[in-house]
């Protein structure tokens, strides 16, 4: 009959698996992400800074929302000398 040297019916690979033993050579460099989170990745038109470390902030007065661009407070080396 035809079709009897064949499969008997089509492949159906809607629910099949693949299972990768070993990373990919990009994988390596890169650990994975968890999921919903970016992560940093190194490019030509990224780079990657550490932000650890101590911070120190200063907020701007009630009502006078850019008091500290105006007197260049980005530019100091301490906040203590704000007033």
């Amino acid at each position: 009959m035809a079709g009897e040297s064949g499969p008997e019916s089509p492949t159906d690979f809607s629910e099949a698996t693949i299972k990768i033993e070993a990373p990919l050579p990009y994988e390596e460099a890169f650990p994975t992400p968890l999921p919903g989170l970016l992560y940093p990745r190194e490019s030509e038109s990224r780079e990657i800074k550490s932000l650890d470390g101590l911070w120190d902030f200063t907020v701007s007065p009630e009502g006078d929302a850019l008091k500290g661009y105006r007197e260049g407070w980005y530019a100091l080396d301490d906040l203590s000398k704000v007033s």
